[in-house]
């Protein structure tokens, strides 16, 4: 999977987090429908005033938009998951956050590895 794939996901992830539809999404970063749905998949890569604008219009810092390293791996539905996670959790309040991080330790230190 490439950059702009995995970038296209995580901006979809925050799209769908915040409630919005490509068309809301479109309208306030003030590109197409199409556009949107080629950046969602990958097909084009946003320059840095459409990653501005989507960063205003998610309420998300840039960051959030592109993995912090470049697996090579396709990405699992796992992998799916835990984007579409961190996109909802950056709108979380702290303290949210820290009743979030307290459940996936709690999950984790079960001894189940999936």
């Amino acid at each position: 999977m490439t950059l702009r794939q995995q970038a296209g996901l995580r901006i979809r992830a925050l799209r769908k987090a915040r409630g919005m539809t490509q068309a809301d999404l479109a309208l306030r970063i003030d590109m197409s429908v199409q556009m949107v749905q080629q950046i969602e998949r990958g097909a084009t890569a946003p320059g840095f005033d459409t990653i501005d604008a989507l960063s205003r219009a998610l309420a998300a810092p840039p960051a959030l938009m592109f993995p912090a390293t470049r697996p090579e791996k396709t990405p699992s539905a796992k992998d799916e998951t835990v984007s579409a996670i961190t996109a909802r959790a950056a709108g979380l309040t702290q303290e949210d956050a820290e009743t979030l991080l307290a459940l996936a330790a709690h999950l984790g230190g079960r001894g189940r590895r999936r």
